[in-house]
């Protein structure tokens, strides 16, 4: 296998046969569980021209003992490193990577078995465009039950909604709906210098906004070739992790905003630091009121409300302002209506047993 190196034209690049279009950059540390899984989807693409660079971040025996039989596939690389984060892990993948195309990937998530045969048709389509971000689909961890919405649908974005040309930073900072395992071009990677940032949080976020605001094409596409697995243990799912993120993000949103000093950059800005503060406001809301807490969910509640006058925010607090009891015997009811949903359209789409 080929090395492509920065000083040879786009063009060989392009066209060399022995280089892989897709490199997986692959940080891994405690997903023993999933790992497995993780490189079953790569095995399984319909388009075999991907590597995977697995680095064992942490150094820990047990990811080395389940990741090393993969690598009797020469396409499957290990490396081993203590851990130096989410975003060292990555970087250290990146620095092995031979491919034309980096796509980041948790070692605990999965791709859909066209994910390498779609992206290329997407990247012949458009070949001025660096970096390509598509949607995916969400599902449990443990019963692999299917979300009703899809990862852009989650974030607030009807998919409809989604700008097909090249994104803005208002874009991004006023959605924040990209799916951060796209294939991003070797030279826009480099061009950004990678996972370098002070917003461990939010890094994905704040590589994004590092292209834009660099001036490379960032587009999404509304293929679906992703699967995002929600596990209860996720950070951005932890109640005590909420205050760091949401000041971490603000951060990065007015780091790229003043760095290209344009008023539609800086109103966005505006627009997106509510929006966030919002979704942080019902998100403490509904821990608190699970806890029992009901005056700090009616605080909670009366600060999203602040943010963002939405008919939502607005029922939330009346709620737990005049009738917090029924609030409580409604919740049940609506998870079971939930459950039920997920399980019609699980069992429709692909079943439990493809995963």
């Amino acid at each position: 296998m080929g090395t492509a190196t920065d000083e040879e034209p786009m063009g060989d690049r392009e066209s060399s046969a022995s280089t892989p279009l897709f490199t997986f950059l692959i940080p891994a540390y405690r997903t023993e569980p999933w790992i497995s899984e993780t490189l079953d989807s790569l095995i399984a693409q319909t388009r075999p021209d991907w590597e995977a660079v697995v680095v064992d971040n942490g150094n820990v025996d047990a990811m080395a003992a389940i990741v090393a039989p993969y690598t009797d596939d020469p396409r499957i690389r290990l490396i081993r490193q203590e851990n130096s984060g989410y975003g060292g892990g990555i970087n250290a993948a990146a620095d092995a990577a031979h491919g034309r195309w980096f796509v980041p990937l948790c070692s605990d998530d999965l791709v859909v078995e066209n994910y390498c045969e779609d992206m290329a048709k997407a990247i012949e389509s458009s070949p001025e465009v660096d970096v390509l971000s598509p949607d995916a689909e969400m599902f449990e961890d443990g019963t692999l039950r299917l979300f009703a919405q899809t990862f852009v649908q989650n974030s607030g974005v009807a998919r409809r909604n989604v700008p097909t040309g090249d994104l803005t930073l208002p874009d991004i900072m006023e959605q924040q709906f990209l799916y951060y395992g796209g294939a991003f071009r070797r030279e826009a990677w480099r061009g950004v210098g990678g996972h370098d940032s002070d917003t461990p949080r939010v890094e994905d976020l704040d590589l994004w906004l590092r292209l834009v605001a660099g001036g490379w094409s960032v587009r999404a596409i509304p293929d679906v070739l992703g699967r995002y697995r929600v596990r209860a243990d996720s950070m951005s799912h932890a109640p005590g992790s909420v205050d760091v993120f949401e000041d971490e993000a603000v951060h990065a949103f007015t780091r790229a905003a003043r760095s290209s000093g344009r008023p539609e950059d800086l109103a966005a800005l505006d627009v997106a630091v509510r929006r966030l503060r919002y979704v942080s406001s019902i998100r403490r809301a509904r821990w608190a009121f699970l806890d029992g807490d009901i005056p700090a969910a009616r605080q909670a509640a009366r600060a999203a409300l602040a943010q963002r006058r939405t008919p939502r925010a607005a029922a939330i607090a009346l709620g737990l302002a005049l009738a917090p009891g029924v609030l409580r015997r409604l919740r049940p009811w609506k998870q079971e209506i939930t459950r039920r949903v997920l399980d019609v359209i699980a069992a429709r789409k692909w079943g439990r047993s493809h995963l």
